[in-house]
C-alpha cells in the first residue's frame, strides 16, 4: 500500500510539472501572438489614416476597402481579448496554490466554454453576490474541475437553455453554483460528485471542496454545489 501511496504521489508531481511546462510554452507563445497583432493593429491604422486624407477621396473602391480595414481592426481586437484569455489561463499553471477571485474565474470560464455553449445554444449566465469573493486554491485544478462539471451540463441541457454560474460567499469560505444542472437523478443524494463526473473524485479531495446539491426555485432544476474553504 505503501508502494501504491508513492507511486500515486509521484504521479500526482509529474501531473504538476507537466501543467506547469505546458503553461510556461503557452503563455511565450501568447506573448509572441500578441506581438503579431499588434503590428497588424497598428498596419491597419495606417492603412484608415491614409484612407482618409483628402486626396484619397478618388481612390477606387475607397468605402468598400474602408469598410474591410475596419471588420481587420474588429477582428483583431477580439484576437486580442481571446490571447489575454488563453494567456491568463496558461498563468493559472504557474503555482500549485495561489489567491484567486472566483468572479473573475467563472468570468474566465465562460469565456473559454463560449464556443461550446453557443454550439449547443445555450447561454452561460455569471452571477457573483459580492466583489472580492477569493480563496486560497490551485487555480489550475479548480478551473479543471470546474470547466469539465460545465461540459457535462452542457452536454445534457436542451437548446435555448441558461447555464447559471454563480459565486457566494460562506461563513467557512465560499461556493459556487451551477445550474440548472442535468444531474436529475441524483436529487437524493446529497453529497460528492455524479457518476458522470466521478473521475474527478480524487481532484476534489484534493481541493478539499464539499460537493452538494442544491433545489431551484419552484423545483426548477439541481444546482451542483462546490463548497470551496
Amino acid at each position: 500500500m505503501q508502494c501504491h501511496g508513492e507511486a500515486m504521489e509521484e504521479m500526482n508531481r509529474q501531473g504538476d510539472r507537466e501543467a506547469r511546462f505546458m503553461g510556461r510554452i503557452t503563455a511565450g507563445m501568447t506573448h509572441e501572438i500578441r506581438n503579431v497583432l499588434a503590428v497588424m493593429r497598428e498596419s491597419a491604422g495606417l492603412m484608415e489614416d491614409i484612407m482618409s486624407l483628402p486626396e484619397a477621396t478618388s481612390f477606387p473602391h475607397r468605402e468598400r476597402f474602408s469598410r474591410a480595414l475596419a471588420v481587420i481592426q474588429q477582428q483583431v481586437e477580439r484576437a486580442v481579448e481571446l490571447v489575454g484569455r488563453l494567456n491568463r489561463f496558461a498563468h493559472s499553471m504557474d503555482e500549485l496554490r495561489a489567491t484567486v477571485d472566483l468572479g473573475e474565474l467563472l468570468e474566465q470560464i465562460s469565456a473559454l466554454l463560449a464556443r461550446q455553449a453557443r454550439n449547443r445554444r445555450v447561454q452561460l449566465k455569471v452571477e457573483v453576490q459580492a466583489e472580492g469573493i477569493r480563496v486560497s486554491t490551485d487555480p489550475f485544478a479548480l478551473s479543471m474541475l470546474v470547466c469539465c462539471c460545465i461540459e457535462r451540463c452542457l452536454e445534457g441541457l436542451g437548446q435555448e437553455a441558461v447555464l447559471e454560474l454563480t459565486a457566494l460567499k460562506e461563513a467557512a469560505g465560499a461556493l459556487l453554483k451551477i445550474g440548472p444542472s442535468p444531474f436529475k437523478a441524483q436529487a437524493d443524494q446529497k453529497m460528492g460528485l455524479p457518476p458522470e463526473l466521478s473521475c474527478f473524485s480524487d481532484l476534489a479531495d484534493s481541493l478539499g471542496l464539499e460537493i452538494r446539491y442544491q433545489e431551484g426555485e419552484c423545483g426548477k432544476g439541481l444546482w451542483l454545489c462546490l463548497g470551496i474553504p
